[in-house]
């Protein structure tokens, strides 16, 4: 996407920071006169202020960003409509807090005040609805604003002139970037839940329209999060090759600025390995040296691909390089190396004794083409095979990044939304949300009941215990006409969304359409 109709659409925040300014005097000056109700109204002109605020400081670094670093991959990913949206989001609030200053005291006498005191508590409620609706849209405003930082830090990390301890000190900055997002994130799912429930029938004039737009905000708010703590990807990939390589080649798959606390020792080992490596260059006429060529042909890179010798694999496009997955290599038998330099001798034993050659001799291409295959992850298939190597009796796997259909339905009489994971075992609920719907919650008795969630690449949720809800498709009936069925929920602190069903639930959908 064209970072100049990023640009543009922030102009549209803009309009809307001059709009909260001139709310803003007036709610201050409506203040000074509201008499007994003058720190109440404060109050609310502060969160107000807050607001507007926010809304300025996110148009300012996003301008000042794209002038810097001249494209943004992360904020690319929301699009002109992302931005549009937040700036119709925040020009509705402006709105209705305009209406609102109407109803404020404007410190009358007599009979007159007690109507206008009465008007402004009675509208209390409308207050909190604008106020929550100033939370969420200042939530998505924070985590907009944390990516940026996180991504411009990316950009000084891979600069050319920069020295070793302040790679490092930026290096922890990042880490503690991505425990900021992980806390934004959590607190956008609590106020969409929070917002959705406490507010199920006060929508705005689009309604559904505008609710569903919502919704996706967040979702994709959530994905680019997702995508920077769980997956560990860098959010800008697009890197000229002379700041990605500033220091010396390496493989394709890795990101310097991936691991906090490993990469420092890794880049000593990469100085140290290059210094060997230059070692080797000035002793090529040596015969030990000639044998380690003769190694170096005989064996190969663990992925079935013959190497001129054990440290220029990278010299040959034609050669697959394996992605480096943290995650999935710790529960391989085999660890895939992260770097280039780091590639240990494949052959442990003498390759010209006998043992070494019969061993060579009966391995056939088909079958040292099955074993590279199942050393390395496939870049297309990064996902499935993490799946495979991480389920267990004990271990789910919850890709939330998939596209699922919704279901709608309510428990008991409170109107809820689920995500149907249709290859998911299981049902699953936050305890948040089960809270809020007055669900009991059974805590596992023993502890071989615990389960593992598997959220993400770097995310596990152990569940606290189980519930029942009753579960009612469509509209409410009538209570004596009301029929649903019960569905088992495990219950989990935290989950990328309020409420998961599974195949359990299909199952009981499809006993329960038979049945009616």
């Amino acid at each position: 996407m064209d970072p100049l109709s990023v640009l543009a659409s922030i102009v549209a925040l803009t309009g809307a920071v001059r709009e909260a300014a001139k709310i803003i005097r007036r709610l201050y000056r409506a203040a000074r006169n509201a008499g007994k109700l003058k720190d109440e109204m404060d109050f609310f002109a502060s969160r107000v202020q807050f607001f507007g605020v926010m809304i300025s400081h996110v148009s300012t670094t996003i301008d000042d960003h794209f002038k810097q670093y001249k494209r943004s991959k992360t904020l690319e990913k929301l699009g002109a409509k992302g931005f549009k949206h937040l700036a119709a989001q925040s020009m509705y609030v402006l709105g209705c807090i305009k209406r609102a200053k109407s109803q404020m005291p404007l410190g009358k006498t007599g009979f007159k005040q007690l109507i206008e005191r009465f008007k402004w508590l009675s509208n209390a409620p409308a207050r909190e609805e604008l106020c929550a609706w100033m939370e969420c849209i200042k939530s998505n405003l924070q985590i907009i604003l944390t990516l940026v930082h996180h991504e411009a830090l990316y950009y000084k990390v891979q600069s050319p002139n920069i020295s070793k301890q302040e790679v490092r000190r930026l290096k922890h900055q990042i880490k503690d970037q991505k425990v900021l997002i992980k806390a934004q994130m959590q607190a956008i799912q609590v106020l969409q839940t929070r917002h959705e429930t406490q507010f199920p029938e006060q929508l705005l004039m689009h309604e559904e329209t505008y609710v569903e737009q919502s919704i996706n905000m967040n979702e994709i708010l959530l994905d680019i999060g997702n995508d920077i703590i769980e997956h560990d990807v860098s959010p800008e990939s697009s890197l000229s090759d002379a700041s990605r390589y500033r220091n010396h080649p390496t493989d394709p798959g890795e990101n310097h600025a991936h691991d906090e606390d490993e990469n420092e020792d890794d880049d000593d080992n990469n100085d140290d390995d290059n210094d060997d490596d230059d070692n080797d260059d000035d002793d090529n006429d040596d015969d030990d040296n000639d044998d380690d060529d003769d190694d170096g042909d005989d064996g190969d890179d663990g992925d079935g691909n013959h190497l001129d010798n054990g440290h220029n694999e990278n010299t040959d496009p034609a050669i697959p390089q394996p992605l480096p997955d943290r995650d999935s290599s710790e529960s391989l038998p085999l660890q895939a190396p992260s770097s280039p330099q780091q590639v240990p001798p494949q052959p442990q034993t003498n390759p010209n004794s006998p043992s070494a050659s019969s061993v060579n001799s009966n391995l056939s291409p088909q079958t040292a083409g099955s074993t590279s295959s199942s050393n390395s992850d496939p870049p297309d298939d990064r996902e499935s095979h993490y799946s495979s190597v991480r389920s267990s009796s004990n271990q789910l796997v919850l890709n939330r990044r998939m596209e699922h259909h919704a279901e709608a339905g309510y428990v008991k009489q409170t109107r809820t939304t689920a995500k149907i994971y249709p290859q998911f075992p299981e049902n699953l609920i936050s305890h948040a949300h089960a809270v809020h719907l007055g669900l009991e919650i059974a805590p596992h008795d023993e502890a071989d009941q615990v389960r593992t969630i598997q959220t993400g690449r770097r995310s596990r949720q152990t569940t606290i215990g189980t519930t029942f809800l009753a579960w009612s498709p469509g509209t409410v009936a009538p209570p004596g006409r009301a029929r649903g069925f019960k569905v088992a929920c495990l219950v989990c602190d935290h989950l990328p969304v309020p409420l998961v069903f599974g195949e359990n639930f299909l199952n009981r959908q499809r006993a329960y359409r038979v049945e009616g």
